[in-house]
């Protein structure tokens, strides 16, 4: 027989365009393998813009917010060690961490140099307001007002106390202060600490007739003490003494 004329089913059926299409199912394993590698999602976005622009606010405006970049910036830079962050903007997010970073310390450096100015004497409600001197502290008095050092006592019941050294203490009807920094000047006295000061025009320097020392200050005539600068306590010993 001619094979040719009368071909067998069973050659036809072996034919390559008589066999089924591959299912899904029989994907070849190396693709299946591709495609279990693949992560269920991609890592969730840092924050970095926003974390940038509160570095920013701290830096400018805020100082204590600086806390808050400072701790998001860790946070995300962890979870994106961890592969748990997408790695877009690392860098934007360091920037935004370092302006946190500098916000809270100019903000607890201004802290501490305020506490230095308030403990010696700072007055903002003065007119005149020596920086230098408030960074070095008291200095003891010129040579040409060491006459103010001494304890003086008002008519009005006002008590002074200047030492060499620059410091002072007062007591008036409106205040008491020890441990203050005094200030001479041509025309007037401050005795401040802490946002207390007591201020003076001089009206008259100190002078001495018959062996006692006066001087006067605000209209109030000062008597200087002959005990000079003997204290025996503190602000109770402002009382009158004999």
């Amino acid at each position: 027989m001619d094979p040719f004329s009368n071909p067998s089913s069973t050659q036809w059926s072996n034919s390559p365009t008589e066999q089924a299409p591959a299912s899904s199912d029989q994907a070849p394993q190396a693709i299946r393998e591709d495609l279990s590698a693949l992560p269920a999602s991609l890592p969730e976005e840092n924050r970095a813009d926003f974390v940038l622009f509160l570095g920013i606010v701290s830096l400018l405006m805020c100082g204590p917010l600086g806390v808050v970049p400072w701790i998001m910036a860790n946070s995300d830079l962890k979870r994106n060690r961890e592969g748990r962050l997408s790695h877009r903007s690392v860098r934007t997010l360091r920037i935004g961490k370092a302006l946190g970073i500098g916000g809270t310390l100019v903000f607890l450096l201004s802290v501490a140099v305020a506490a230095v100015a308030w403990h010696r004497g700072f007055d903002p409600m003065s007119g005149q307001i020596d920086w230098t001197g408030l960074l070095r502290g008291p200095t003891p008095l010129p040579a040409d007002r060491i006459v103010f050092a001494g304890e003086w006592r008002g008519h009005r019941g006002t008590f002074i106390r200047i030492n060499p050294d620059g410091t002072g203490d007062f007591r008036s009807r409106e205040s008491v202060l020890e441990g203050g920094r005094v200030t001479i000047g041509e025309h007037s006295i401050s005795i401040g600490n802490r946002g207390v000061s007591g201020n003076w025009e001089i009206e008259r320097v100190p002078t001495m007739k018959n062996g006692i020392w006066t001087m006067k200050l605000n209209g109030e005539v000062f008597r200087r003490r002959n005990r000079g600068f003997t204290v025996n306590g503190r602000i109770d010993l402002f009382a009158e003494a004999a």
